[in-house]
């Protein structure tokens, strides 16, 4: 009997031999992807703390649990009873005690940070530090577009809690309306703004609804699921492509819907109107005269100085801070650009300075 000699591709190889080779290095690329780089390229998790609210959009569900999971930032979220990021506190103020309130969204809410200490924690232990019997309540809620859902917050939760002073993170010109946030299967989702009919927000519900059951049914998500090398590929396309953030609605593709699945974000909302500054600034007037009339004082603060802005806010009555916080890269999170863990250290520190240079407590 005559043996048929294995057919050689180049360099001498058999097919067979070249196909074990092959098959071996992807095995090893799947390793290192698995060991080196399961930051950047393993699922999202988001936290699901969110519930929809028909004045503020939507608010964090008290005393609720999640759990983040992004580059460069694991953590579990904990929403203490009153329905805000970080330590107890009570409604009831204590005799003799000064109480700050923070509002605003995600760098003063703190959720999004890289660590646990925000900046209104910061704030409070410098005072603790310097025997100053002052409590500090955080109040900010994240998320874009939330300059109108931050002053009706100010209006009716911030003020039920008795504060003496309340910091508020300017974000002007103020937006129209609200954003809605919701949550289906796992996926954080801004569905749409009041500004929208119900109608739209009906028809954008049901559409995230299909969208992400087709999703999750999806033979590629469940090999995305299980291959690094897939998910790296994806990833190259994916920077290749930033514009897909766009809503799905006006614009459908694999890549975009991977990223959708690997982030556990959904972004239907339409950027929100926005009044003009001579508008915002009789808002901002509205929202001072309800917090002076619960005997408190309301005082604007920047990261970042508006020219002109500070002589506007003090003509109406309405204080201001600008921080001046340095361009420096090292304060901000390489992916998301909040403060970081450091970051939000120099804002208390500044924030600190600047509410004795105005001569609070008092």
């Amino acid at each position: 009997m005559t043996h048929q000699r294995a057919k050689r591709g180049p360099w001498g190889f058999t097919w067979t031999r070249a196909s074990l080779l092959g098959a071996l290095l992807v095995l090893l690329s799947e390793a290192v992807l698995r060991v080196f780089h399961q930051d950047r390229l393993g699922i999202c998790e988001v936290p699901l703390i969110y519930e929809p609210d028909p004045y503020l959009g939507y608010r964090y569900i008290p005393s609720s649990t999640g759990r983040i999971r992004v580059p460069s930032i694991s953590k579990t979220v904990e929403i203490n009873a009153n329905g805000h990021y970080g330590p107890e506190f009570s409604v009831q103020k204590q005799p003799g005690c000064f109480r700050i309130a923070v509002a605003g969204s995600s760098n003063p809410s703190g959720v999004w940070m890289d660590g646990e200490r925000t900046f209104a924690m910061e704030l409070q232990q410098r005072f603790l530090e310097g025997g100053q019997d002052v409590e500090v309540l955080n109040f900010g809620v994240d998320g874009a577009g939330r300059s109108l859902a931050t002053l009706r917050l100010v209006e009716t939760d911030l003020i039920a809690h008795s504060p003496d002073l309340v910091l508020v993170e300017a974000d002007l010109p103020i937006a129209r309306g609200v954003v809605r946030r919701e949550i289906y299967r796992g996926y954080l989702c801004d569905l749409g703004n009041s500004e929208m009919p119900q109608r739209g927000i009906d028809r954008a519900r049901d559409y995230l609804q299909g969208y992400v059951d087709a999703l999750e049914s999806s033979f590629l998500t469940a090999v995305f699921d299980h291959c690094y090398l897939v998910r790296a590929l994806h990833r190259k396309l994916a920077l290749r492509h930033k514009n897909e953030r766009a809503s799905p609605i006006e614009h459908e593709s694999v890549v975009l819907g991977l990223q959708h699945h690997k982030s556990r974000r959904i972004y239907l909302a339409r950027p929100l109107a926005r009044l003009d500054m001579n508008a915002s600034l009789e808002r901002l007037v509205e929202t001072r005269e309800k917090v002076e009339g619960a005997g408190a004082e309301l005082v604007l603060f920047e990261y970042e100085s508006t020219p002109g802005l500070e002589r506007s806010l003090t003509s109406r009555g309405i204080g201001y801070i600008d921080l001046r916080m340095p361009p420096d890269p090292s304060l901000v999170h390489e992916h998301n650009d909040h403060y970081n863990e450091k970051g939000h250290r120099v804002v208390g520190e500044r924030l600190f300075r600047a509410v004795l240079e105005l001569g609070y407590p008092r």
